[in-house]
């Protein structure tokens, strides 16, 4: 089902009109009125753990917006996001740590940084397709972390680098609770441009290539630059999740960038909705906080009822579990939670005709 039809009643006469996201006075309201929500009740209703878990949330979104650039619409697979995540975080944790560098100038330095490194990867990943690219990604990811292990002098190696709280004047967001608002207003900054670079001509050169880059480039489109175009614009979504994960854990070490995160973004993707923004967005959240409900509440009230069930089991029942989430909707929902906001949506905007 479509999500470019308008609400009952709405009728563009200019083309801006027909192509603007939100149509009506009533929409705008409502996204305002979530924005302003988002922004205001985690952080006076919620402490500690669960604060922490959708500052998470918020860095992983932007991690796996990237996905949707790379993926989603170009159709490159990429199992490699979770070192480029890394990349960033160390650089943004050098220029701070050694170099001197300003926070909020670090943050996007490490995106450039990751995304420089993201093209070098896919000038010769870019001409590969299916099954060999995502072994070219997998041996970029061993490789970037065997860097980051082994240059010690720059990276610290095993032992990683401290990250200080950023800080704007005097005040210093040394807390969840501070870190909170800044952090929230780069994702929505990120996922601002993800929506608008997804609808501009570069997404529907992306989109060309990944339905058939044969025809996309009989039509003109250069294929081999929109490829790596992806790459870069998926690592420096990526670096910019990883210097935000970094200043979050207070620190970088590469024990927290493991080839499982890379997985886990894929997943997300694909349970959101691989062609879709809302989709990343959901897919991160729903991912998230069911793996979180599954290792603190299911599992050990399962374990508890069944003391028959061992450790073995125990440690892995959230993987099971998760297995089972991934194939239920591989089967029943492949097109993603985001698809099935827009039957809703659709279905809310035409109610009560049945056509």
């Amino acid at each position: 089902m479509s999500s470019y039809y308008p609400p009952c009643g709405v009728f563009s006469t200019k083309y801006a009109t027909d192509q603007a996201i939100l149509k009506t006075k009533f929409q705008w309201f409502l996204l305002i009125g979530f924005l302003i929500f988002m922004l205001l009740f985690p952080p006076l209703f919620f402490r500690g753990y669960m604060l922490g878990l959708i500052m998470i949330c918020f860095i992983f979104t932007i991690a796996v917006l990237g996905l949707y650039f790379q993926t989603g619409l170009c159709g490159q697979i990429n199992i490699g996001q979770g070192a480029f995540m890394a990349v960033g975080a160390y650089a943004c944790a050098i220029l701070i740590d050694k170099v001197g560098v300003n926070f909020w100038v670090a943050v996007p330095l490490a995106g450039i940084c990751s995304s420089i490194i993201g093209v070098l990867f896919g000038i010769s990943a870019t001409r590969l397709k299916g099954f060999y690219l995502l072994i070219a990604t997998l041996a970029a990811h061993f490789l970037i972390i065997w860097v980051l292990t082994n240059w010690t002098g720059l990276t610290g190696g095993i032992h990683g680098i401290t990250v200080p709280a950023p800080a704007i004047g005097g005040f210093v967001f040394s807390s969840n609770k501070s870190l909170y608002i800044p952090l929230y207003i780069i994702t929505v900054l990120m996922v601002f441009f993800a929506k608008n670079i997804g609808r501009s001509r570069i997404g529907r050169a992306f989109i060309a290539v990944r339905d058939n880059d044969i025809a996309a480039n009989l039509m003109g489109v250069n294929v081999f630059r929109y490829k790596l175009l992806s790459f870069m614009v998926s690592s420096f979504y990526a670096g910019v999740a990883g210097a935000l994960y970094a200043t979050y854990m207070t620190g970088v070490n590469v024990d927290f960038f493991t080839l499982n995160m890379s997985i886990w973004f894929i997943a997300m993707l694909i349970v959101g909705g691989m062609n879709s923004v809302v989709g990343a967005i959901l897919g991160t959240f729903f991912i998230q906080m069911t793996n979180e409900l599954v290792a603190t509440i299911i599992v050990p009230s399962v374990v508890s009822a069944l003391p028959i069930i061992g450790s073995n089991l125990e440690s892995g029942m959230p993987l099971i579990i998760f297995a089972l989430i991934l194939i239920v909707f591989l089967i029943y929902e492949p097109r993603g939670i985001s698809h099935r906001w827009e039957v809703f949506k659709e279905y809310y905007r035409l109610y009560p005709f049945p056509f």
